[in-house]
C-alpha cells in the first residue's frame, strides 16, 4: 500500500489532534480531576498513534505510546495530574508538533524522541519524583545533635517569652523552612 497518498490526511488530523492535545492540556492544568478532559486528551493521543504507526512514523507512534500509558493511569486514578506530568505532557505535544512538521517538509530522522520517552516511562512507573506540593508535610524528630545545631539565637525579649510561655503550660516550636 502506498502511505503518500494518505500523507494529506495524516497532516491534517494529526494537526487536528495536536490543537486538541493542547487546548484540553489547558483545561487539565486548571482541573487536574476532570476525567472527560483526560478521556479526550487519551483519545486524540491514540489515534495520533495509530495513524502514526499505519503511515510507519516510528517516532511519533513511540512517544504517543508513551504518552498513552501515563494518560491511562492518570484517567484509572493510579496516578494524579500535577504540574511536573502536566509539562512533560506539554513537552511531548511540542515534539510532537516538530516530528509532524517534520514529515510534512518531507524529512524525518532529525529529531530525537528517546529521553522524552524515557521520562515517561519512569513517569508510568512511579519512579518520577512527585512535586514537594503534594507530599504532605511530616514533622520530623531531628537526633540531640542536629537538633542542637538549628537551636535558633533568641534576643533576651525572645528567651523572656519562652519562659513565660512554659511556665503557662504552652509548648513551644522552633520551625525552620526552607525555599526551593
Amino acid at each position: 500500500m502506498d502511505v503518500n497518498h494518505y500523507l494529506g490526511i495524516f497532516l491534517e488530523e494529526s494537526r487536528e489532534h495536536l490543537q486538541t492535545l493542547n487546548r484540553c492540556l489547558l483545561d487539565l492544568e486548571h482541573d487536574p480531576e476532570d476525567l472527560h478532559v483526560l478521556d479526550e486528551i487519551f483519545r486524540s493521543a491514540h489515534t495520533i498513534k495509530g495513524m502514526s504507526a499505519t503511515m510507519g512514523y516510528a517516532e511519533i507512534a513511540e512517544l504517543t505510546h508513551e504518552m498513552e500509558n501515563v494518560l491511562d493511569l492518570l484517567r484509572k486514578g493510579t496516578l494524579k495530574a500535577h504540574t511536573d506530568i502536566i509539562d512533560t505532557l506539554f513537552q511531548c505535544v511540542d515534539r510532537l508538533e516538530q516530528l509532524v512538521e517534520e514529515v510534512a517538509d518531507g524529512r524525518s530522522g532529525g529529531i530525537d524522541v528517546s529521553a522524552l520517552s524515557k521520562k515517561l516511562a519512569a513517569i508510568a512507573k512511579g519512579e518520577a519524583v512527585s512535586p514537594a506540593a503534594e507530599k504532605k508535610a511530616e514533622p520530623s524528630v531531628l537526633p540531640a545533635t542536629e537538633a542542637a545545631a538549628n537551636q535558633p539565637v533568641l534576643n533576651e525579649t525572645e528567651i523572656q517569652l519562652v519562659k513565660a510561655a512554659t511556665a503557662q503550660g504552652m509548648r513551644v516550636y522552633n520551625l525552620t523552612i526552607s525555599i526551593r
